[in-house]
């Protein structure tokens, strides 16, 4: 005949309320582990353009920026204020730069020279830009031709070209996503030292970037 033993009562015990927070607080702590390595993996691609759009920005502004300045004269670039329009040599220290204005020797693609002199045959003024945008401000430019130059344009003269370049239907846009524009010049050493902040915002994640360069104004 089979007997069964009867359970030992002192052998069964409940889990007591200390052990359930425990185990709770351990559980709230792992998930919330969970929960930031799954939101940074889902904000990765956002940041990676925000990155990407800023640098985009830069590589545009910097290599347009670089080649119109190196064909430019020291004496003749101005940075100047929007509203009004305000014009004068750019200052030693970085400052904001709503618009900046270097003289041009260019027709169409084609750099002119003067015949006998050797030295550039100036035909205006390259206009550089900020202007208010959806989602950030741009930075626009546009070619404005003057008559009878005979040496660099003049602050007067590049202040008129400036409010040309603003309505120009023929005005272009660099690139987006530009924050600031800061120039400073050193006409001893014909530099001008060049500082674009570029941000963007995608999905919530913004990028701020600052970029900078010297350029030697050879002309």
């Amino acid at each position: 005949m089979k007997h069964i033993l009867p359970k030992n009562k002192h052998h069964e015990r409940g889990g007591s309320i200390a052990e359930l927070l425990t185990s709770l607080g351990i559980f709230a702590l792992f998930s919330s582990f969970i929960v930031l390595i799954i939101s940074h993996l889902l904000s990765a691609p956002n940041r990676l353009q925000a990155k990407s759009d800023t640098l985009q920005s830069a590589v545009q502004t910097l290599y347009r920026l670089q080649r119109d300045a190196r064909e430019s004269n020291i004496n003749g670039v101005y940075v100047c204020t929007a509203s009004p329009t305000l014009c004068s040599a750019p200052a030693s220290v970085a400052s904001p730069t709503p618009v900046l204005v270097l003289a041009s020797a260019r027709t169409g693609n084609q750099l002119q020279w003067h015949p006998t002199k050797g030295t550039p045959a100036w035909t205006g003024v390259n206009v550089y830009w900020l202007s208010s945008a959806a989602g950030g401000n741009v930075l626009n430019t546009a070619f404005v031709a003057i008559a009878g130059l005979t040496t660099v344009p003049t602050a007067s003269q590049a202040k008129a070209a400036a409010d040309v370049a603003f309505a120009s239907p023929n005005a272009i846009v660099v690139a987006s996503n530009v924050r600031a524009l800061l120039i400073a010049a050193k006409p001893a050493s014909r530099s001008l030292n060049v500082k674009l902040v570029a941000q963007s915002t995608v999905g919530g994640k913004t990028n701020t970037t600052s970029f900078q360069s010297d350029i030697f104004v050879r002309n």
